[in-house]
């Protein structure tokens, strides 16, 4: 019987919580012949006849501890494991494993052409960017595999990290069509904008916040935007979305705060979705609202580019151009955009292998 290990200290929310919770729940269902074994810091994952689980909670209390995990206690634990394949779900490749290895890799911010500023991004992202990404990149060079979201990932891995393009196998994300909501093209969804995003520079709210105060200058007032995002400024970040929104009184932005997944959803169902994001993964988003047949106004970007192709019910800007976007959202909220009934809303990727795919016919 195969073994399978999945290593993933990392994740203990958001994205990479995601990632590892599809393929747990994913191995729960599977009914072929594999021992699989997770090695995780704080999520729950429950053991059955066919799933072990290792949790090491100590390891998130700081960066030495986590250090003495992943260079002494690791070997020990793998070895008496003893996987046929190991999978690394933390972009890093595992120093004391010697077989069949594969890696995840889920960070943009080590192959964007963006630049982080310690002032604007914070320190941990010009980190990732200036140093961190050489590690990450140098332990590559004792895995078999390494796993990527998108095609922009894969390029950029080739261009700039020197690995070979058959090293390299891109697993789109896997969504559930039926729980999306279809579009309701009306005068009322095109005045509701829609970004859901985290409290990060490079997520780019201020170019909304720059086109609707535009917007405001020539007289046009009559919409809202919503963000998912706290105006009591918990985050600098957001302290400083607040202050430029009371400095020009920008009164149709809307922060809801952190929603439920159901509820994405239903804002998709009639809304139109704004994305200046300039650094993504790949953009799930983008996916959903694609999914919903939403309209949806988009900064130029590779990852937007590969996921929106042949999607006729997008429309895109310059990541600076902040005027291009006023413009475009004016034409959706006077109707001079049209919509299209029949966009392509299903991507044909999504039908391809899943990370559980990749796993087993290895």
């Amino acid at each position: 019987m195969k073994k399978i290990l999945i290593y993933d200290l990392h994740a203990s929310e958001s994205g990479a919580l995601s990632i590892l919770m599809d393929l747990y729940d994913a191995a729960r269902k599977e009914n072929k012949d594999v021992l699989w074994n997770f090695i995780v810091s704080t999520p729950q994952l429950n053991s059955t006849a066919y799933i072990a689980s290792k949790r090491f909670p100590w390891v998130k209390k700081s960066w030495l501890h986590r250090f003495f995990f992943e260079h002494f206690s690791s070997k020990k634990i793998i070895e008496n494991i003893a996987p046929d394949i190991l999978l690394s779900l933390q972009n890093f490749g595992v120093k004391n494993y010697k077989g069949k290895q594969l890696v995840y890799l889920h960070l943009p911010f080590i192959l964007t052409d963006y630049k982080f500023g310690i002032k604007r991004d914070g320190i941990r992202l010009w980190f990732y960017q200036n140093i961190l990404k050489y590690f990450i990149w140098n332990s590559y060079k004792h895995v078999d595999m390494v796993i990527v979201q998108t095609e922009w990932m894969k390029r950029a891995l080739v261009s700039k990290a020197k690995i070979s393009g058959g090293k390299i196998c891109i697993v789109y994300p896997k969504i559930n069509i039926d729980s999306i909501n279809q579009y309701k093209d009306n005068q009322n969804s095109r005045k509701v904008f829609f970004f859901p995003a985290t409290a990060f520079a490079y997520k780019n709210h201020i170019l909304i916040l720059e086109a609707c105060e535009w917007l405001k200058r020539q007289n046009i007032c009559d919409f809202k935007v919503v963000f998912t995002l706290n105006f009591n400024g918990r985050t600098e970040y957001e302290k400083r979305l607040v202050d430029y929104i009371k400095t020009y009184n920008l009164t149709n932005i809307e922060f809801c705060g952190m929603i439920s997944r159901e509820q994405v959803f239903d804002l998709y169902s009639h809304s139109v979705l704004l994305f200046p994001s300039l650094v993504e993964s790949f953009g799930m988003p983008l996916l959903e609202a694609r999914l919903s047949g939403s309209i949806i106004l988009s900064a130029k970007t590779p990852f937007a580019a590969e996921i929106l192709n042949g999607y006729s019910n997008s429309y895109f800007y310059d990541d600076d151009d902040s005027q291009r976007l006023a413009l475009l959202m004016k034409d959706v909220m006077s109707g001079k955009i049209s919509y299209d009934n029949n966009c392509i809303r299903t991507i044909d990727k999504l039908n391809d292998e899943s990370l559980l795919d990749v796993l087993e016919r290895l």
